[in-house]
């Protein structure tokens, strides 16, 4: 699946074996980490908004960057089913020829450049404006999002 992306071709580069073994090691956990990202947002998001999409790649990058995680890494927090739990959903094919993948997999590009703009106010957690999960009591949200409350905490 990672091969899909391609983001990595040095083939026509004029640097040495070793040069390129390193570069494409890089990138090769460049790749990886950008799947794992979409592949967290695609499950989140799934048939949602591109603003709610966005929104959600905000609240993994604010966790990802948040102090209370900073010895995790974007694979253990991506991956933590008690966070994300829409990802034991099984949805349709994970690839860049998906239409939906593929917006995601570019948010995640944003989100490991650090470009994509926060319109969560810093916010590490959401849910749905109909659901009221523990976690989220006597806390004031950052804001509303179409029907998604999203919160620092």
């Amino acid at each position: 699946m990672l091969n899909s992306l391609k983001f990595c071709d040095f083939t026509k580069s004029n640097a040495t074996k070793e040069y390129k073994d390193i570069l494409l090691q890089d990138c090769q956990k460049k790749e990886h980490q950008q799947f794992i990202l979409a592949f967290t947002i695609y499950h989140e998001s799934y048939g949602l908004s591109l603003i709610l999409k966005e929104a959600i790649a905000c609240t993994i990058a604010n966790r990802i960057k948040n102090s209370n995680h900073a010895n995790k890494t974007i694979d253990s927090i991506c991956l933590d089913e008690n966070f994300y739990q829409k990802l034991k959903n099984k949805l349709p094919g994970t690839t860049i020829t998906n239409p939906e993948f593929a917006i995601c997999s570019r948010l995640a590009g944003k989100v490991l450049r650090g470009i994509l703009k926060d319109t969560t106010f810093g916010s590490t957690f959401y849910h749905h404006e109909d659901e009221f999960p523990e976690l989220a009591e006597g806390k004031g949200y950052q804001t509303q999002i179409k029907q998604y409350l999203f919160y620092k905490i």
